[in-house]
């Protein structure tokens, strides 16, 4: 008896033991930290968002940018099941009457969960996007909505292969996320 219990021990050690030359998943924590060592890294500095009245007819004499919102101190972090971002905002808004400005804090809730399973990857940036319109953006003048869909200006080809490696370490979170049960019937 004493034979196999020592034998059904060393096996049980040897099973959770990764095998040589093998490496073992990250961890969750390990995971979000590369994350956002990656994103806090590689975001852009300065970036400015335009919103056209119009969008994509340069043509048209109806046609002019509604808006533009310069965001500055981006920063990233995981709180739960949620990526989080936050910026600073100065949105100018033009009209006839002339341009106002504002400046606020823009946070961005963004649940794994719902997270698509590709991001929108470019040399560029990245968007992420949802299945439902799940993103929540509050800002600090009060002002708060939900969205399919964020982008935000990334220097994506500093590495080789950022691209690929990001969505694989972002789908490698979310295999740790719990999904949400719905209590409804159908």
């Amino acid at each position: 008896m004493k034979i196999l219990s020592i034998f059904f021990f060393t096996a049980l050690i040897l099973l959770t033991i990764p095998s040589v030359g093998q490496k073992a998943n990250p961890t969750r924590s390990e995971t979000e930290a590369w994350l956002l060592e990656k994103m806090n890294k590689y975001v852009a500095k300065n970036t400015i968002d335009c919103n056209e009245l119009f969008p994509g007819d340069k043509t048209s004499p109806f046609n002019k940018t509604t808006d533009c919102s310069t965001y500055t101190g981006v920063s990233f972090s995981f709180a739960g099941d949620n990526l989080i971002i936050t910026a600073n905002v100065k949105k100018t808004e033009y009209n006839d009457k002339g341009n106002i400005e504002t400046n606020f804090t823009r946070k961005v809730t963004i649940p794994l969960h719902d997270l698509d399973n590709t991001f929108y990857i470019t040399s560029n940036g990245i968007s992420f996007s949802t299945k439902y319109s799940a993103i929540r953006v509050d800002d600090s003048n009060g002002k708060s909505n939900k969205q399919g869909y964020f982008s935000l200006w990334f220097n994506t080809n500093e590495e080789e292969n950022f691209k690929t490696r990001f969505e694989k370490a972002m789908s490698h979170l979310r295999t740790f996320v719990k999904i949400p049960k719905s209590n409804e019937a159908f």
